[in-house]
């Protein structure tokens, strides 16, 4: 009855419960330990690009100009664009698809790094790029010139995932203060954190400045998805990466990928730590306490050799059983 099977069950299969629970919900516990340390932290910061937001810009808003029509204007930029690999190209072209336009015939395109795109559409000059004046806002906004005029404006951002802010929320219900560590300018980032409700905002942030910030208030969490997140990931208390969008330098330095790519589970994931913080402390109580109970038993000749097999057998039955429970816990 002295032999202390229970006690050292008690945490390694509270551990492996927990982390077929985070597989089956679609998170890739890399390191075991991570569970215990995510339970003791009272901060979460995110990277904006991929990990609150989708990580792909979209059109927002189409303004033509007078006598110019919304469908005028994003045709002639999707025919243009589509000779275009860059991120932007690929949003315009995909927004005059999903409204049924068809393309223009374009001829000598030239792409202009940093500028725009040039070209000819039935006999006239054509261009979409930066427009001229500067633009302060936190959209991205990109001007349609033909011959000379310009016919409108598009208007693209890199907008939030649906499930950011009721992540966020859960996380805040759960004791978690939530901070935004982005590489993007102080009008995009405080836009995104006002709709996010994030108070703590560092903008303009090189890798540097992440792994700093994330060295300077621990414990915390940090959850990106980047090449210039991975830093921060290995240095936080607990690193969860993004697992589909996410680069494999981030999810390599992270403690858990979330292979799902979602932030819903998130919430689930913190509850899912407590909880077997919980387990192992109970577990440990509980066989130390049974152990003790056993020893006295046995010196005082309460029970016998039969008796003392089946108290130190069902203690390391029961503390796995008890154990077992975090795997069909729902989240």
């Amino acid at each position: 009855v002295f032999c202390p099977c229970a006690l050292v069950v008690a945490t390694p299969a509270a551990i492996s419960a927990a982390i077929g629970s985070a597989t089956r919900h679609g998170a890739l516990v890399r390191r075991g330990d991570a569970l215990e340390r995510l339970a003791m932290t009272t901060a979460i910061a995110f990277d904006k690009t991929g990990t609150l937001t989708k990580g792909t810009p979209e059109v927002i808003a189409i303004r033509p100009v007078e006598g110019v029509t919304e469908a005028q204007l994003l045709t002639l930029a999707a025919s243009l664009e589509a000779k275009s690999e860059h991120p932007l190209a690929k949003a315009i072209v995909t927004k005059a698809q999903a409204q049924g336009l068809g393309l223009e015939a374009v001829t000598d395109v030239v792409a202009t790094p940093g500028q725009g795109v040039t070209g000819v559409c039935n006999g006239k000059s054509l261009s979409v790029g930066r427009p001229a004046g500067a633009v302060t806002t936190a959209e991205t906004v990109v001007e349609v010139v033909e011959a000379g005029r310009t016919l409108g404006t598009l208007a693209l951002a890199d907008t939030l995932r649906p499930e950011a802010k009721p992540t966020l929320d859960a996380l805040r219900a759960q004791q978690l203060e939530p901070c935004l560590l982005t590489g993007d300018n102080a009008t995009t980032a405080a836009k995104v954190a006002g709709e996010l409700g994030i108070g703590n905002v560092r903008a303009t942030c090189l890798p540097e400045d992440k792994l700093s910030y994330v060295r300077e208030h621990a414990p915390l969490v940090m959850v990106g998805d980047g090449l210039n997140d991975a830093a921060a990931l290995r240095a936080a208390t607990v690193g969860i990466a993004m697992g589909r969008i996410g680069s494999d330098l981030a999810g390599e330095a992270a403690d858990i990928v979330l292979v799902s790519d979602s932030l819903n589970t998130l919430p689930g994931l913190v509850a899912l730590s407590k909880s077997t913080v919980r387990t192992i402390r109970f577990n440990i109580t509980f066989a130390m306490g049974l152990n003790l109970l056993a020893v006295i038993f046995a010196v005082t000749a309460l029970i016998g050799p039969i008796g003392g097999a089946f108290l130190h057998n069902a203690s390391s039955i029961l503390v796995a059983l008890n154990a077992a429970r975090i795997l069909w816990k729902k989240w």
